[in-house]
């Protein structure tokens, strides 16, 4: 069995490069490889520095430098080839604007969003609670992009935008209990606090609670980056940049029929309570990168990229809770009535932010006609942006969570 197996490996390994699987998409590779020329300076030691018959030799020229200020020296200069790694270029030697545009297929999350406490169980030994998170969803977006082939060195700048939003509702609804005649909720509202009994914060159980969550997500991003080849199959390109973000987001959870009679000591006021709550961020930062292709052959490859950057920029929040007294406990579809009681928070700040940016996948690209260049790609991306999570409520002050998106992107690029 093992035999075979190295049978069919040196089988497959010798057929593949006459099939021309295995060979690059860049042809000529030695043209790929520019040495500078090599020049050799030498004392002029060996010329004759005397007059002969017909006078001064003419043919000899001082090895003394211009500047006079330089001292004198009969040493030779050795100027090394310098050697230039050649641009990777869809088309090479091309100087032209290219576009390219991508399907974005991301799923958001961001920590510190639950909204209730589900409790199960007759008695305090036997309960159970479950958190009641966000019901986070793939969504869909787009990047688009323009740059242009700069015909400096190789060198080219591009500049992209991303547009993502998110808009996803969760719902819950408790076990009713009965005790002594009277219903008692089971959902507890982690978000919906309100200062009750001399301004202390309590937990209040409630029938059923729902809550809506919007992510609009902006970003920007302004490149400088240099494609180029350091192998027969391998290319990278470093980058450096701007990264811009406008990032908007809003919370709302929603608790229907208080337990007016949970305790004796903390009698609760009202039936319905309500918290929105909204952040806004914006910030701009340099950013640094670098991607890479692996030709696989027949104009397949691998890539990969990584960036990561540091935005400074301001958050706008504010908080708004709501605990409203409806009459004689009405659908909460309907309408209401009665006094509402609750309290607003807001604040304005700017701070520090740092985001991680990845991606890898598959992508097939050919140069048509020595000019037209066209890219098609398949592949798996994640962003990662540091304590985007600031809703301020009476439980936390100082809240902390991160916000990721996560997901597939697809899409094309042509030179032209």
């Amino acid at each position: 069995m093992k035999l075979f197996s190295l049978i069919s490996s040196a089988a497959a390994l010798t057929a593949l490069p006459i099939t021309g699987f295995c060979d690059s998409q860049v042809k000529n590779l030695e043209g790929r490889i520019s040495v500078l020329e090599k020049t050799h300076r030498v004392s002029d030691s060996s010329i004759d520095h005397q007059a002969n018959q017909s006078g001064y030799n003419k043919s000899y020229q001082s090895p003394k430098p211009v500047d006079i200020n330089k001292p004198y020296t009969e040493e030779g200069t050795d100027t090394y080839p310098k050697v230039v790694l050649d641009c990777a270029r869809g088309c090479h030697n091309q100087n032209m604007p290219y576009f390219d545009l991508e399907f974005l297929w991301l799923r958001a999350i961001e920590d510190g969003l639950s909204y209730a406490w589900d409790v199960n169980g007759s008695s305090v030994n036997d309960r159970t609670i479950k958190n009641k998170d966000q019901n986070f969803k793939f969504k869909p977006g787009f990047r688009v992009g323009f740059g242009y082939n700069l015909p400096y060195d190789g060198w080219d700048l591009y500049t992209a935008y991303t547009w993502h939003y998110t808009k996803v509702h969760s719902s819950v609804e408790g076990i009713i209990t009965q005790n002594n005649g009277n219903s008692f909720g089971s959902i507890i509202g982690t978000l919906v606090i309100l200062p009750l009994n001399e301004g202390s914060p309590v937990f209040i159980a409630y029938e059923r609670g729902h809550s809506h969550w919007q992510n609009q997500f902006n970003v920007w991003d302004l490149d400088l980056g240099r494609n180029y080849y350091v192998g027969k199959h391998l290319a990278v390109k470093p980058t450096v940049g701007l990264k811009g973000a406008l990032i908007r987001q809003h919370l709302q959870a929603f608790m229907y029929n208080a337990d007016k009679e949970e305790t004796a000591q903390r009698l609760v006021p009202f039936d319905n309570a309500s918290a929105r709550f909204k952040s806004r961020f914006w910030g701009v930062g340099p950013k640094i990168g670098a991607s890479g292709e692996w030709g696989l052959g027949a104009g397949f490859s691998l890539f990969g990229g990584i960036h990561v950057s540091l935005l400074y920029g301001q958050f706008k929040t504010k908080n708004s809770i709501v605990a409203r007294v409806s009459a004689n406990r009405v659908d909460p579809n309907s309408g209401r009535i009665g006094n509402n009681e609750g309290g607003h928070i807001y604040d304005n700040f700017y701070r520090l932010r740092a985001i991680t940016y990845a991606s890898m996948g598959l992508e097939w690209s050919r140069c048509f006609w020595d000019w037209f260049y066209f890219r098609i790609h398949l592949g798996w991306e994640g962003q990662y942006w540091w304590q985007q999570m600031e809703f301020l409520n009476f439980k936390n002050l100082t809240p902390d969570g991160d916000l990721s998106l996560t997901g597939m992107n697809t899409g094309f690029r042509f030179d032209f």
